[in-house]
């Protein structure tokens, strides 16, 4: 019985990661497992406590290998669509969904504080005092105010 209710439920994710509806799922997984509606909008209702069970989020290392893992099967599988690939449109989308893919590994691997801590100066940068830094900030805003106004022909 617990086997059943197991197997329910992950398929109950599967077809919602899918993108069934609520209605077509009940329906379907209803006749396939011999339950009444009831019971899976019930499912549905108490899913916070049984989905974490079944996807391991309450171990933190477990879900970021499973992100991880699914990084890099985007990544092989938009690598292996852009060399098999005969259309020009469709290796430059494979080539997007790797860059992706690997941005939003990079992303996850890096962790939160090194994100919203400024980057240290370069070695070598000078020092500017407060006025010397309002005066260039000023040109700053001059130049990217000015950047793309048309300008005279000088022939």
């Amino acid at each position: 019985m617990r086997q059943q209710v197991l197997e329910r439920r992950v398929e109950l994710l599967k077809m919602e990661g899918s993108g069934f509806s609520t209605i077509d799922i009940v329906k379907h997984l209803s006749q396939k497992y011999g339950v009444s509606e009831r019971q899976l909008y019930y499912d549905y209702e108490k899913r916070k406590i049984w989905q974490t069970m079944i996807q391991q989020l309450a171990d933190p290392e477990a879900l970021m290998l499973k992100i991880i893992n699914r990084y890099e099967q985007i990544y092989q599988k938009a690598s292996f669509i852009q060399l098999q690939a005969d259309n020009d449109n469709a290796r430059i989308g494979a080539l997007r969904t790797m860059l992706e893919a690997n941005h939003a590994l990079h992303l996850t691997m890096i962790p939160e504080a090194t994100i919203s801590e400024p980057l240290p100066e370069p070695p070598g940068t000078p020092k500017y005092s407060e006025e010397e830094k309002q005066v260039l900030d000023k040109a700053c805003r001059i130049i990217k105010q000015h950047r793309y106004e048309p300008r005279e022909s000088i022939h």
